[in-house]
């Protein structure tokens, strides 16, 4: 999983720019093989399901969900690139840490308690 947040963070331009322009991404086929045929693979869901069976990530979630998670984290980050709040040398760090860790602090936290959201 880092080195597919490595290779979205090396092409963060290229979606920016896809993303960005609305009309690409208005007139984008919901499958880009065609509305008949099967939907392509997905290495990355594939590498999320591996994860999944080999206890690396919650099972409890759909690998489908887990994607949506990186892509938004991954996106928010580039966005943060943009506006000039994070450098670009730090986007795959700052998403990889994001994903492990979530966002709630475990510093001094006790062993078995949850943190209070």
């Amino acid at each position: 999983m880092r080195r597919v947040v490595a290779a979205l963070a090396s092409a963060s331009d290229a979606i920016m720019f896809v993303f960005g322009g609305r009309s690409l991404v208005r007139d984008a086929a919901p499958n880009p093989a065609g509305p008949d045929l099967p939907t392509p693979h997905d290495p990355v869901i594939d590498l999320i399901r591996r994860g999944q069976a080999e206890g690396v990530f919650d099972d409890q979630l759909t690998a489908e969900w887990i994607q949506q998670v990186l892509w938004g984290v991954a996106y928010t980050a580039f966005e943060q690139v943009e506006r000039g709040a994070l450098a670009k040398f730090d986007v795959a760090a700052t998403v990889t840490r994001t994903l492990e860790r979530g966002i709630t602090a475990t510093a001094g936290a006790r062993p078995g308690s949850e943190p209070k959201l």
